[in-house]
């Protein structure tokens, strides 16, 4: 509910990977689409793809740095009555942030793929970056909250 009423924080969640994601394309516009036998062009699609997937992994995790601290004194306020633990707190969250990053990487699908002119077939590079996603935000979501 907190992220959807948010939506100042919900724009940019969307706002930056489209923009980013637009430039990268545009920069590295059909550089995939070359033949990889020369240094040059091959040197263009591995920094293309290497551009893609960090932003993949950024724009995964920055939300979620910095959703928690908003919502951490709720959190320990809730935990400290018992209203609930921290595994249904983040079994709660896990739907919502699973959407929320399917929509990012298919944003970042559909602006690079096609501009930047990837061979491989576009459900894979989407599924590929989807997974990405979860892993740095479950990573972000250990590093929040083990800082004791």
């Amino acid at each position: 509910q907190y992220t959807m009423r948010n939506t100042e924080a919900l724009g940019a969640r969307f706002g930056s990977p489209i923009f980013l994601n637009l430039l990268y394309g545009l920069v590295f516009l059909g550089a995939a689409q070359n033949d990889d036998t020369t240094d040059v062009n091959f040197n263009d699609h591995v920094g293309a793809l290497l551009f893609v997937t960090i932003s993949c992994m950024f724009d995964s995790a920055i939300p979620v740095a910095l959703e928690f601290p908003i919502q951490r004194p709720i959190f320990l306020r809730e935990y400290a009555v018992g209203t609930y633990g921290a595994g249904s707190y983040f079994f709660s969250k896990l739907p919502i942030e699973l959407s929320m990053a399917f929509l990012n990487a298919l944003i970042v699908d559909l602006l690079t793929y096609w501009l930047i002119g990837f061979r491989g077939r576009f459900e894979y590079f989407l599924l590929a970056w989807w997974y990405e996603r979860q892993q740095r935000g479950c990573c972000m979501y250990a590093l929040v909250y083990c800082d004791n």
